[in-house]
């Protein structure tokens, strides 16, 4: 998501891309990211926690909700959140972790979409790149994976993956 002269509440929201003006939006842009990437966070207080925890949603609740849901699949020392969009860098999982998650979710697999087209998720910040799903194998069938790098080459994280692909 950038922000721009055209760009409206509609646009961000959409998450259609467009081109930042100039460097001083750039706070602007990641308090809309944190924002808007806490939503999922935050539907899953309303719907999970609303009745027993009370209106109105709040990221504390929220995150109340998460936790205890880590903690009933026996994920509590797996994840640390701290407001849930997935850019700060004081969230926190272990790849043991989130491969118990997709684990979890693989009935639902096919919801992910990854940029390559497969069924996966990445993940980038300076200086990391993950990379996270479903690889479908000739000997194996569909396996779940986390890779998780150090560095900014993003195209290692797919040529890691290739490799799982080909060889299991």
């Amino acid at each position: 998501v950038r922000l721009a002269d055209t760009a409206s509440p509609h646009d961000l929201a959409a998450g259609r891309e467009v081109r930042p003006r100039d460097p001083l939006d750039q706070p602007v842009e990641q308090f809309l990211l944190r924002r808007l990437g806490r939503q999922p966070v935050l539907g899953l207080g309303r719907r999970l926690g609303g009745r027993r925890l009370g209106g109105p949603v709040s990221l504390e609740k929220s995150l109340k909700v998460a936790n205890e849901t880590f903690a009933a699949h026996g994920l509590a020392d797996a994840f640390h959140l701290e407001e849930g969009s997935g850019i700060s860098r004081d969230d926190r999982f272990t790849a043991r972790g989130l491969a118990k998650v997709l684990e979890l979710f693989a009935p639902h697999a096919d919801l992910l979409h990854g940029h390559d087209g497969g069924l996966n998720k990445t993940g980038t910040m300076d200086g990391v790149r993950t990379l996270a799903g479903y690889a479908d194998t000739s000997g194996h069938g569909r396996v779940h994976f986390v890779i998780s790098l150090a560095g900014d080459d993003s195209e290692m994280r797919y040529r890691v993956l290739g490799a799982i692909e080909s060889e299991l």
